[in-house]
């Protein structure tokens, strides 16, 4: 096993009995039998992720919002793409171990793990095993985008929320691993992720597939958009727009702040 192998097996035994432990779930090891997991990576890697992260998960990025038209012709030619409402909320993510909700933070990191348990819709327990973490928007119902994001940032305020009038929409697998091995493309291969957060019985945004004419589709839908015949039943304040293939979101990867493979439009710009 060579060395970022070994790193990530570690990472991912102490993760997951850390959160069982925290969970109120056998972990399986002797507290000096943890402690010594932990000191095997230290010594192995002192700046790993495990000891850095505030919210113990994947970052939550920001969406991009350059012209359409310049980011969609970086792309390969006729790249197919899928557009969604961008929901105005709060940004969640969720960590699933062995199937059980253990954790929720939000996009500064911090813990609100308490908070989302709150949320009726979310599901406690999936069919899956190892870590599967999830990226999904906390907001309002029937609520206008403003109201929507305040009511949202509000619950995850309280000392003792409620829930009450929040949803939560799953829209991305951010992560799913077991034993120390990536599993992403097990999980889509011949599928699309929504289906499975749908199986797994969380709410989803509607999705507009385009396969052909993209460009002239996305600024179709963003014009219904526009005159609210389009997501209607959703706070939102513009439409994301996003690539579904999974070796072309891996190859264009991500910034510091934001993925390079989806992009949010909140109005129609062109570049001349």
């Amino acid at each position: 096993m060579n060395h970022s192998n070994h790193c990530e097996e570690l990472a991912t035994r102490i993760q997951i009995a850390d959160e069982r432990y925290r969970a109120g779930l056998p972990t399986g090891y002797s507290n000096e039998e943890f402690d010594d997991l932990k000191e095997s990576l230290r010594k192995t890697d002192p700046e790993h992720p495990l000891f850095k992260s505030p919210g113990g998960g994947s970052n939550l990025l920001s969406l991009g919002n350059e012209s359409f038209e310049e980011w969609y012709y970086k792309l390969p030619s006729n790249t197919p793409l899928v557009v969604q409402p961008k929901i105005d909320g709060v940004a969640i993510a969720l960590r699933y171990v062995d199937g059980l909700l253990v954790k929720a933070w939000n996009r500064k990191g911090a813990d609100k793990t308490y908070c989302m348990r709150m949320i009726k819709n979310i599901p406690s327990c999936i069919a899956t095993d190892g870590i599967v973490e999830i990226r999904g928007e906390l907001f309002g119902v029937h609520r206008s985008p403003e109201s929507s994001q305040r009511l949202a940032a509000g619950h995850l305020r309280k000392k003792a929320p409620t829930g009450e009038g929040l949803i939560f929409c799953a829209f991305e697998i951010m992560r799913s691993k077991k034993e120390g091995r990536e599993v992403f493309h097990e999980y889509f291969e011949g599928h699309e992720e929504i289906f499975y957060l749908e199986e797994w019985g969380f709410l989803t945004p509607p999705n507009d597939a385009l396969y052909e004419d993209v460009f002239m589709k996305v600024k179709d839908l963003f014009n219904k958009w526009e005159d609210s015949l389009l997501f209607a039943h959703f706070p939102t304040d513009g439409i994301v727009a996003k690539v579904t293939d999974r070796c072309l979101k891996e190859n264009l990867g991500e910034s510091s702040v934001a993925p390079n493979w989806a992009i949010a439009i909140k109005q129609w710009k062109r570049v001349y």
